[in-house]
C-alpha cells in the first residue's frame, strides 16, 4: 500500500489522501459550494476507505498545489461554512 496517511490533530490539517473535482460557478456562494462540497466528500469517503481495505492507495506527492493561491479565501469560508452548518 506504500506510505499510509497521517492522522491529524486539526480537522482538515492532515494531507490531501483523496480528491475529486468540484465545478466552482461564478453564482456560487459559500454556502451553495460547501453544500456541494460536502455532497462530493460523502460519496468519496466511502471510495477511499473501501481502496484502503483494498490496498489499492498510494502516496503521490505534488510539487504544485491543488488548490490555485486566487482561490484560497473563497474556499476557506466555504469549508468554514460548512463546518458551522453540518457539524452539529
Amino acid at each position: 500500500m506504500g506510505d499510509s496517511p497521517r492522522v491529524a490533530s486539526k480537522v482538515d490539517g492532515g494531507e490531501v489522501v483523496y480528491s475529486s473535482p468540484v465545478s466552482v460557478y461564478k453564482k456560487d456562494t459559500p454556502e451553495t459550494l460547501s453544500k456541494r462540497v460536502l455532497l462530493v466528500e460523502h460519496k468519496i469517503q466511502a471510495l477511499f476507505l473501501g481502496k484502503v481495505y483494498e490496498g489499492k492507495i498510494n502516496t503521490v506527492h505534488r510539487s504544485e498545489p491543488l488548490i490555485k493561491k486566487e482561490k484560497e479565501e473563497f474556499l476557506r469560508t466555504a469549508k468554514e461554512t460548512a463546518i458551522k452548518k453540518y457539524s452539529k
